[in-house]
């Protein structure tokens, strides 16, 4: 809900006066963050209401005719205060709570309105005055969001809302009824043609009635504002600008005629103004206008009406002059600006020269000044009378003040209403409008919209009956029920065709069935119930309510544009096409959210917590037959503890790998962490031992061979800095196999050295590439809801490029997983789950925000994660995952 349409309006008194309190309060003392909280919640109740009708009725099983005849508005508890002076409610804290309310304490200005604005704060009410009134409400018709969102105009006089009434509940495009003339003689016709040029009145005939039955709500959506509050009446047509003109004579005996072309039709009046008052207090330096007569001539110059303006009566501006009062001759005399009133009577609607006979007071330094224009408008008219009378379908509505309830009425009854509301939630689910028919038999593709249209109309057809009557002997009008329909439709369902279709068939079904690209809010969903992130979500809490959690694809300021969503303002249209601005957005969601995902599966969630990477290790590599990273406690050559991995091994050749990625050194202490490898063994089975390496023995590889006491002779091998070392050894038979390796270290800093220990193999079935291939099969049906197999081509191409990855990645040499960019910190619930003390709360004058605890987010991340990726696994699952969030099943429903 915009600003400035509840704010310094005078009609909402509580709401104005506590606008007021707290704007002065934060003007005057700083107190920001209080004015905001609760100006943004009232904003979001007033705003929210619309929507949160229909949540109502279909939370509810309402009859959905009640978006139209809800005898209430929804309002959360602020802005129910606002509407009424009490805003309690079952859930008074909660501004996202709200519930059935009427506006009872709405005051329009009449007798009593007082009220003064301070620049800078705004408007203090000092007396709400005698016009207190409940709003007749109508359903979203009459919501200041509706009215809003479909302003009016001098000009329009709520012809767009008329419009958009008619397009929303009765699916009926007055726009395009019919087309538009090119005749620049009916373009130029000036002489009322909503009215009679039947160009116009092909559709206002239909428009303007209904524009009508919104006769009380004025530009902004507001009831009666105009001064006096008895109407919402453009100012202009009940005092229109005319022409004006100075006038010279000072006499009775000097006195002139000046005229002026005015519009007339049955029951006009003409206004005769005095612009230019003048006085000087305590003198008798006055300029006053004084009228004698007023004629009305044709176009052939004949008097068709005449009036003595000084019998005038119910007037409030001036008075009459005698010749026994001591004036020169009879007459109307004006002392202050303001006008008067000429009822006239005449014999055909058209133009008119009205000529007006006047002298004047003359005083000051200018010439008096007279003003002459036409309104039809009369005192008490809440419509335009050159317009047709409000109604809707060849009736009229039968009483002005609520003609907005019987509009809603009237359509809630219409038999279209029903089909209406099918195409209305249509593209909500099926992602595209319902097929319009072709206009031209030339038009591309001409055959197939036709059939296309055909068929949705009778589909659309049989949904609204079963919605009117109610679907399978339900109650009617079930907006669930209705929606449970559509998704159970043919056009939803659908995924294939039986037969061969012909061309023109294919191409009428090109948009069946339920697949359509994700909106950006969708999208944005859809990861973080799969993955449990959510690129760019952050919490606001001084923010408008509906902007206080927001995502790069959900918030209106980042991406959500850009991936073809809506502002609900000046792009109401989604974009059903991926275009390749939309691409680019895609892939940057898929390369930003990857990383963060990946990494708290491996490094920061224990396995049954997992929801993609499951009894994975981060040291499964497609040549890895068997795995583990192990903390190494002991201290010394006598603690020395075994390490053990096992699985099954092939015959012949295979490699123990082992990698020290946690290397520590401090130059002032002298502390160095290092680790110390005694010997590798090999046992089968039975538990004998079939191989043996004495570290010290190996010729290459990282470290050196050192003597774990005084002695001169090598008994292991010290591993000084980060590095890798591979163990190649011989069996000779296939089978289930331990590893073993013996090693102690030296403990230093705040963490226990790490070893990561895989067993490898070349075959390209080992066990990693086996495990990983059924996790892509696993991946493709959770992340893209396709059932695949491990020999199939998706998995064969998505495992391809995995190990194209990790063959790059492992070569770099590079086993810290931060070594590339993994924006964790984009998702604010990050670590939700994992750690409840990395958020800290600021509290200002101005607001609230949150921000990291930066030395606690290190702690976790950097230290008891351990993010080493000596495999380079991890880092392959990152780009593996990103070209899956890229793949275009993912981003399609």
């Amino acid at each position: 809900m915009a600003e400035n349409t509840l704010e310094n309006r005078g009609h909402f008194f509580h709401f104005d006066n506590k606008y007021y309190r707290l704007r002065g309060a934060a003007v005057n003392n700083g107190a920001h963050r209080e004015f905001n909280e609760w100006h943004n919640a009232v904003q979001y109740g007033v705003g929210r209401a619309p929507l949160e009708l229909i949540a109502h009725i279909a939370q509810n099983d309402l009859p959905y005719t009640e978006v139209l005849t809800a005898d209430y508005v929804m309002a959360n508890r602020l802005a129910k205060e606002s509407y009424t002076g009490k805003g309690a409610l079952d859930h008074p804290e909660d501004v996202h709570h709200f519930r059935p309310t009427r506006i009872t304490d709405y005051y329009t200005h009449t007798t009593g309105y007082r009220a003064r604005f301070e620049p800078n704060i705004g408007l203090r009410i000092l007396s709400p005055g005698d016009g207190k009134t409940a709003i007749p409400h109508a359903g979203l018709l009459n919501t200041l969001v509706f009215l809003k969102r479909y302003p009016t105009t001098a000009t329009n006089r709520n012809r767009a809302r008329a419009r958009w009434t008619y397009y929303h509940f009765l699916g009926v495009d007055i726009e395009n009824a019919a087309s538009r003339t090119t005749d620049p003689v009916a373009l130029a016709d000036n002489d009322n043609p909503t009215m009679k040029n039947a160009n116009c009145t092909v559709c206002h005939t239909v428009l303007d009635p209904a524009a009508g039955a919104f006769q009380n709500y004025g530009d902004i959506g507001l009831y009666r504002d105009e001064p006096g509050g008895l109407d919402s009446l453009d100012g202009f047509y009940k005092n229109p600008v005319g022409e004006e003109f100075e006038i010279e004579a000072a006499s009775f005996e000097d006195r002139e005629t000046v005229s002026a072309t005015v519009q007339l039709d049955a029951d006009s009046r003409v206004f005769i103004n005095f612009t230019n008052d003048y006085w000087q207090a305590g003198t008798d330096i006055d300029r006053n206008l004084r009228l004698d007569a007023l004629e009305l001539r044709d176009a052939e110059g004949a008097v068709v009406f005449e009036s003595d303006l000084a019998v005038l009566e119910n007037q409030n501006c001036g008075q009459a002059v005698t010749a026994e009062d001591g004036g020169s001759d009879d007459h109307w005399v004006i002392l202050s600006g303001c006008g008067v009133r000429v009822d006239v009577d005449i014999p055909a609607a058209g133009a008119y020269d009205a000529a007006v006979t006047a002298w004047a007071d003359q005083a000051g330094d200018e010439l008096a000044k007279l003003e002459i224009s036409a309104t039809p408008y009369r005192q008490g008219d809440t419509w335009y009378r050159d317009m047709r009378r409000p109604g809707f379908d060849a009736e009229s509505a039968p009483e002005a003040g609520n003609s907005i309830q019987w509009l809603a009425r009237s359509i809630a009854e219409d038999p279209r209403f029903a089909e209406a509301t099918v195409k209305f939630w249509w593209p909500a689910i099926m992602g595209d409008e319902v097929v319009e028919p072709p206009a031209h038999e030339r038009d591309v593709g001409f055959d197939a919209r036709l059939l296309a249209a055909n068929a949705q109309a009778a589909e659309v057809r049989a949904l609204a009956d079963g919605f009117r009557d109610g679907f399978h002997d339900a109650d009617p009008y079930n907006l669930k029920d209705l929606l449970v329909e559509i998704t159970l439709s043919d056009w939803f369902r659908a995924d294939g065709v039986d037969g061969e279709p012909s061309t023109i068939q294919r191409d009428a079904l090109a948009h069946a069935g339920g697949s359509r690209l994700l909106t950006p809010e969708e999208l944005a969903f859809k990861t973080d119930t799969l993955t449990g992130f959510q690129w760019g979500r952050w919490e606001h809490p001084s923010a408008r309510p509906f902007r206080q959690h927001t995502s790069s694809l959900a918030d209106v300021h980042a991406y959500r544009l850009l991936y073809g969503g809506i502002d609900s303002n000046g792009i109401t249209d989604r974009s059903r096409d991926l275009t390749s601005v939309m691409a680019s957005v895609a892939r940057t969601h898929a390369a930003e959210s990857s990383c963060p995902i990946v990494f708290r599966e491996f490094y920061l969630l224990p396995d049954e917590n997992r929801r993609l990477f499951g009894a994975m290790h981060k040291n499964l590599s497609p040549v890895a037959e068997a795995g583990e990273s192990f903390s190494i406690e002991a201290e010394s050559y006598d603690e020395r503890e075994t390490l053990v991995v096992s699985g099954h091994l092939d015959a012949g050749t295979n490699t123990a790998w082992l990698s020290f990625p946690n290397d520590y050194y401090n130059e002032e202490s002298g502390a160095d962490r290092n680790v110390r490898l005694d010997a590798l063994e090999v046992v089968n089975a039975g538990g004998a031992t079939v191989h043996r390496t004495e570290f010290e023995d190996l010729e290459e590889g990282c470290g050196s061979s050192e003597a774990s006491d005084e002695s001169e002779d090598a008994d292991h091998r010290a591993l000084w800095q980060t590095c890798e070392l591979r163990v190649p050894f011989e069996i000779s038979a296939s089978g289930n196999y331990e590893v073993k390796v013996i090693a102690w270290a030296d403990q230093a800093g705040d963490q226990s050295p790490f070893l990561d220990f895989v067993v490898e193999s070349n075959a390209e079935t080992s066990a990693g590439a086996r495990a990983i291939r059924n996790k892509l099969v696993e991946l493709y049906d959770k992340l893209l809801g396709v059932e695949v197999s491990a020999d199939s081509q998706d998995v064969e191409d998505t495992y391809r490029l995995f190990v194209d990855v990790w063959e790059r990645r492992r070569d770099t040499g590079n086993n810290w997983f931060f070594d590339t960019a993994c924006n964790w910190s984009s998702d604010i619930r990050y670590f939700e789950g994992i750690a409840d003390d990395v958020l800290v709360r600021h509290d200002r004058d101005w607001g609230s925000y949150y921000g990291w605890d930066w030395n606690r987010t290190h702690q976790i991340l950097n230290v008891e994660a351990a993010p080493y990726d000596s495999a380079a696994v991890v880092r392959s699952w990152s780009v593996v995952l990103a070209y899956l969030l890229m793949d275009y099943r993912y981003l399609y429903l």
